[in-house]
């Protein structure tokens, strides 16, 4: 008889805690600070580099960018986020634009929800895309883990982003693109 480990589980309910927070709960912020530990689950995956440090989180990602004596948080979160330069709901296509001083930050996220078929399609092409990513659990013969894909870089006078979150329970995939710049 085969054991199959899955994460999170939790024994006293003898439920499968989700792996990932529904998407309808989520949130898009922009911070002007560093983000509190408090605000980022506590099961993440960091990596550092170039004025970044990245997380990717249940609920999707925590980038906190530092240049010229600013420091922002770009994060999608389950908590409802305070004091913040910029919030967005993470439902349908949004686009988000603001300047402080003279850095200029743009964000594009859209959700899109798809048919059974074409997100496993979308969610095998992003396991294996180029990127920093991350896989929440192992793959079942039946579930797909879901897994995160963020892409950065280094552009001139600043920061891109490219991140994709899939949430299998839902069949649905959010993806932003985010631009932090100093403008010539």
């Amino acid at each position: 008889m085969e054991v199959i480990k899955r994460p999170f589980f939790d024994p006293s309910t003898m439920t499968l805690a989700p792996l990932r927070p529904r998407v309808a709960d989520l949130h898009y912020a922009l911070l002007p600070t560093s983000v509190s530990e408090a605000a980022v689950a506590e099961r993440s995956t960091t990596w550092h580099g170039g004025g970044f440090r990245l997380r990717i989180t249940a609920a999707g990602h925590s980038l906190t960018w530092s240049d010229r004596g600013v420091t922002l948080v770009e994060t999608i979160t389950a908590q409802t986020p305070t004091s913040s330069l910029l919030t967005l709901p993470v439902r349908g296509e949004r686009r988000g634009k603001l300047t402080l001083d003279r850095l200029q930050y743009e964000i594009g996220l859209q959700v899109e929800t798809l048919d059974p078929e074409v997100f496993v399609r979308v969610h095998d092409d992003l396991a294996v895309a180029p990127g920093l990513m991350h896989r929440f659990g192992e793959p079942g013969r039946i579930n797909l883990a879901p897994l995160s894909l963020v892409s950065v870089e280094l552009v001139p006078g600043g920061l891109a982003v490219a991140a994709f979150h899939t949430f299998p329970a839902e069949q649905t995939i959010v993806k932003t693109q985010s631009l932090f710049e100093f403008p010539r």
